[in-house]
């Protein structure tokens, strides 16, 4: 069991048939798994140099206020973002479930490919050993291995990426797949699931990783909420020019 950096993940356990919310879209291809097994900080060649510091978890015990579907400027402004072309991917890493309902409306209004971002080995059901695994992770700054990469990346001009704060930072997970993606160039759009803290530090973890992203306006929301906050998705794609 490979360790995750994280710490509250996402509320509601999700279980393999979640994935039909995806609807009428189609899981982009998968690529051969990764094989070099755990990729430390600096070893990778993806975006950019350094991991950003810790992870955490889908609703995190981080008790800083970030009211649900709060917004988060990026570096991009948004005349950029609406000049942005070319094929769209919703690449996103959830554990419970809730992140992934975001990823869902989102595919379903854009017209786009989905992508799920896992690692080769599955973390625990246990919610429990799940924050010890995600702290010790962060602690050891370890990038797990992943199941798949995303083909033809390169075509991907727009992306939104989705996923839990993890202890006031980016999953692992994420971070591993970050490395794997280079990301100069190409417009991003963050979604994210958390406890309270809303996106907290993982904007920067991003930009740090990558550092010639284009991060736009990003939209955070309350774990326990998601379902009944989708609405507040709709109103964020359309304000993004993208839908």
């Amino acid at each position: 069991m490979k360790r995750v950096s994280e710490a509250k993940y996402e509320m509601c356990e999700m279980n393999q048939d979640q994935a039909a919310l995806i609807g009428r879209r189609e899981f982009v291809g998968m690529a051969a798994a990764v094989g070099a097994g755990l990729f430390l900080g600096g070893l990778m060649s993806g975006c950019a140099s350094e991991l950003g510091q810790g992870v955490s978890g889908d609703g995190e015990r981080s008790e800083q206020s970030a009211g649900e579907g709060s917004a988060a400027s990026g570096a991009a402004p948004e005349e950029e973002v609406r000049m942005a072309a070319g094929k769209s991917l919703v690449a996103v890493f959830s554990w419970s479930g809730n992140t992934l309902q975001i990823a869902g409306r989102i595919n379903e209004l854009v017209d786009s490919d989905l992508f799920r971002i896992e690692p080769s080995e599955l973390y625990t059901e246990n919610y429990d050993d799940l924050l010890e695994i995600g702290r010790a992770e962060q602690n050891e700054g370890i990038l797990p291995e992943l199941a798949a990469t995303v083909e033809n990346w390169d075509e991907y001009e727009t992306v939104y990426l989705g996923f839990p704060t993890w202890w006031s930072h980016l999953p692992q997970a994420v971070a591993s797949f970050l490395h794997l993606h280079d990301l100069a160039g190409k417009t991003v759009l963050p979604f994210n699931t958390s406890g309270s803290s809303g996106f907290a530090s993982t904007l920067s973890d991003i930009q740090s990783i990558c550092p010639d992203v284009r991060l736009s306006d990003g939209i955070s929301i309350t774990a326990d909420a998601v379902a009944d906050s989708l609405d507040q998705v709709d109103a964020w794609l359309g304000e993004s020019g993208l839908w």
